[in-house]
């Protein structure tokens, strides 16, 4: 440090570095503080600033037979926890009068704590092995879809049947006796290619493609809370539609059976109970789609699932065996065995206060303000992988097999953000009618209100799948524009429907804190006090991150949070954490103090601390 007495500047760092007494567990602790200050005749100002960086290594917990074998062993790895965080705070004093002041600070402080922790991974539960596409092999069937395709439908042709009869139709006839599939719609004029649809059959067509083409995908992955119902059946019966729906658009098995061209009257029959609509006047129009272009090789067949292996005494394999019996081995060639939890939590506190002091030969006074306004961000992600010899996690996206989607991609647990607002007014007031005797009597009120917002991973009501039944599959069949490069294999989905919607919880605190004491100059080297306090802390935004709202709901009045089945992957310590009250501690004390011989002072005293509603981390 150095000052001129009117200047001065200081500044302090620590740096800690060790490896640690196990294996692969290095840590660093670095510290760095500086401060600025000017003292004037009448004012004084302090800029002070700490800026800290940590890397943390634990490793987590061992099984006991391992700790026996090597104390400093490991099981899996990683376990990092990195801190960063920067604070600074502006500090002024202003001397008005000899006896009257005033003082405030304004600071920030910021933090970032990103931590990763590997585990091993086994949640299969007898899910069956899929096995990864061949090198050229084509599972999607693929249609194309025409410029003048106004729909993004495979591309078509409309045949009507007068009164619903196929066989009142020359369009129908000559296209069944045709002698290939490209000769029948040959016959066909280009006047009904891509025609107009009624509204009602476009709709249906989109939705039902959509749905249909990767159902296991769009069930698993569909958003959680979408609060939509697509319905996909077809039209009602109406006096004109001969007993049958008045429109029908089922891709689901027919769309992928067009592949199968050799029969043309079961090509239009299938048309026929799947593609069609019918007209006020009686006739049915066919929507006749055209085969898809890799018709020679794609499977896209809903009912046979090609991609499931055979297991060793027949049926379908699984994953770890145990469908067969206790000594069937499972699966070990691309299959994850490892799982690396990723959390990150980023924090800002912005704070201002001010004080008015007052400092009169009998009386000591101070009233004050002040402002707090903490925010905070938490992210959290789950991804698949492997585990080295040594136990340490990597990610193996090319080694594991296809149908994992958290091997592509980190899954998200829980997003939320939440901010709290506190406002407090405080006075303090020392009160000497003698020399030595002093009574002080101090309260702060604080008003506190936040808001939490938080979205959770969720699939429907009462499930909440893990990494491994979140499966990828190939399309059954798509739609792909001339010169369009469509995947025919396994399709990553879109994973951030997987979140709820968010949900906002919000909060209110109040609390009046009083503080009362005394303090008695028995002797010139001996004084006798006591005191009594109030302190509250209101739990964090982090600490009410997964808090249960207790909202009644439905005749049983069950909560809505255990209603909604809400899942809470915060960090372990926090999960399911009730609604959360303020921490009160009450504090009484009394004692001795000191000096003597104006080397050495002494402080005896004795006090207890009643805690209300602490919150401990198990």
């Amino acid at each position: 440090g150095w000052n001129n007495g009117t200047i001065a500047f200081f500044g302090a760092a620590s740096l800690f570095d060790e490896n640690g007494w196990r294996d692969n567990s290095p840590s660093e602790v670095n510290q760095l503080f500086g401060k600025a200050s000017y003292r004037g005749d009448k004012l004084d100002l302090h800029f002070s600033t700490l800026i800290v960086d940590t890397n943390l290594v634990g490793n987590g917990l061992i099984p006991s037979e391992e700790y026996r074998q090597d104390r400093a062993g490991v099981f899996t790895a990683p376990d990092t926890t990195e801190n960063r965080l920067q604070q600074f705070q502006l500090a002024a004093a202003f001397q008005v009068n000899d006896t009257f002041s005033v003082t405030g600070q304004v600071y920030r402080r910021t933090s970032r704590r990103d931590s990763q922790g590997a585990d091993v991974y086994t949640d299969f539960d007898n899910q069956y092995v899929r096995r990864n596409l061949t090198a050229g092999e084509e599972y999607t069937c693929l249609f194309e879809t025409s410029e003048n395709n106004r729909y993004n439908i495979p591309d078509y042709y409309v045949i009507d049947l007068p009164n619903g009869d196929p066989f009142s139709s020359p369009d129908y006839i000559n296209f069944v006796l045709s002698a290939d599939i490209d000769a029948a719609f040959a016959t066909l004029d280009a006047s009904q290619f891509n025609v107009e649809l009624p509204d009602e059959v476009v709709a249906l067509a989109q939705s039902s493609i959509n749905f249909w083409k990767n159902f296991q995908a769009t069930e698993i992955f569909k958003a959680a809370n979408d609060g939509e119902t697509i319905s996909l059946a077809g039209g009602e019966i109406t006096p004109y539609s001969n007993n049958e729906s008045s429109y029908q658009y089922q891709p689901k098995v027919e769309l992928s059976n067009l592949k199968n061209t050799n029969d043309l009257f079961a090509y239009l029959a299938g048309a026929e109970g799947a593609f069609y609509y019918y007209t006020t006047d009686g006739v049915k129009h066919l929507i006749v789609p055209k085969p898809p272009t890799n018709a020679d090789e794609c499977a896209g067949d809903i009912n046979n699932d090609g991609l499931r292996v055979d297991g060793p005494e027949g049926g379908s394999q699984t994953v770890d065996g145990g469908a067969y019996s206790q000594t069937n081995p499972g699966v070990v060639d691309g299959t994850p065995t490892a799982v690396l939890t990723d959390n990150t939590i980023d924090q800002m506190t912005d704070g201002a206060s001010i004080q008015f002091n007052w400092n009169t030969e009998k009386h000591k006074f101070m009233i004050g303000a002040s402002v707090d306004r903490p925010t905070a961000e938490y992210t959290s992600t789950q991804q698949l992988g492997l585990l080295t010899a040594d136990r340490e996690f990597y990610y193996a996206p090319d080694e594991i097999r296809d149908q994992y989607v958290a091997a592509d991609v980190p899954i998200s647990n829980n997003n939320f953000e939440g901010e709290q607002l506190t406002k407090s007014l405080y006075f303090s007031e020392t009160w000497s009618p003698v020399e030595t005797w002093h009574f002080n009597v101090s309260a702060r009120y604080n008003d506190t209100q936040g808001e939490n917002r938080m979205k959770s991973r969720e699939y429907g009501v009462g499930f909440v799948p893990s990494l491994a039944q979140l499966e990828a599959f190939p399309d059954y069949f798509d739609v792909c524009a001339p010169g369009e490069d469509c995947p025919t294999g396994y399709v990553i989905p879109d994973t951030s429907s997987l979140l709820n919607e968010e949900e906002k919880e919000s909060f209110s605190y109040y609390s009046l804190n009083p503080s009362f004491g005394v303090a008695w100059q028995a002797r010139d080297d001996l004084n006798i006090y006591a005191n009594f306090s109030q302190g509250v802390r209101v739990p964090s935004v982090i600490e009410l991150g997964c808090a249960l709202d207790k909202t009644p709901v439905g005749s049983k009045g069950i909560y809505k949070s255990l209603r909604e089945n809400r899942t809470c992957s915060l960090p372990s310590t926090l999960s399911g954490d009730p609604y959360l009250p303020q921490i009160k501690a009450q504090t009484v004390e009394i004692g001795l103090r000191g000096v003597i011989d104006d080397y050495l002072q002494w402080n005896l005293s004795a006090y207890q601390t009643n805690i209300k509603d602490d919150l401990y981390l198990v």
